[in-house]
């Protein structure tokens, strides 16, 4: 049986994935690059990921305004 109290309702995921939505494009935007720095810093530094993937993480420069 599903502990509820350590893991997150589907309904509660689901409400904070529509607050989110719901946020000005600055905002949406500094929490994405803020969650993508945090994990490009974690995948940059952890040895055994780079043993898997082979490499350094490579970079692209994406326009944000399409």
């Amino acid at each position: 049986m599903r502990n509820r109290t350590t893991e997150p309702s589907t309904n509660q995921s689901l409400n904070e994935r529509r607050r989110f939505l719901k946020l000005p494009k600055e905002e949406k935007h500094r929490i994405l690059s803020e969650q993508a720095k945090e994990m490009a810093d974690f995948y940059e530094n952890d040895p055994e990921w780079r043993e898997w993937e082979g490499g350094p993480l490579v970079e692209y420069d994406i326009p944000l305004d399409t």
